[in-house]
């Protein structure tokens, strides 16, 4: 009964009840940017793992290719040259060919 009676006149009380709602409002809104965050940092993470994967991917082509190492090379292209990779790589049968091309495509 005591607890019921410190509810009730808290409650009355319209300042510290406002004060109250609104801390209770703004926690939730802290929890909920977190969340929030929390996903897109997740996406991100997903995203440059994708773009990790593909860069292995295209560096083993190459290698198998021309029996070059370039991943430096690689890494430092643009998205646009990252994809001709794979229609320029059937279509240039020496490695200096298909880099120059590669390069001249930015």
């Amino acid at each position: 009964g005591m607890v019921i009676k410190m509810y009730d006149k808290f409650r009355n009380n319209e300042p510290m009840w406002s004060i109250a709602n609104q801390l209770a409002l703004a926690r939730i809104r802290t929890e909920s940017f977190k969340d929030e965050y929390h996903n897109k940092g997740l996406e991100q993470g997903i995203e440059i793992g994708k773009k990790e994967m593909f860069i292995e991917m295209i560096k083993e082509q190459i290698e198998r290719r021309y029996h070059q190492e370039c991943r430096e090379w690689i890494e430092g292209l643009s998205d646009k040259q990252l994809k001709l990779i794979n229609k320029y790589i059937f279509e240039e049968d020496e490695f200096e060919a298909f880099k120059k091309r590669i390069d001249n495509s930015n």
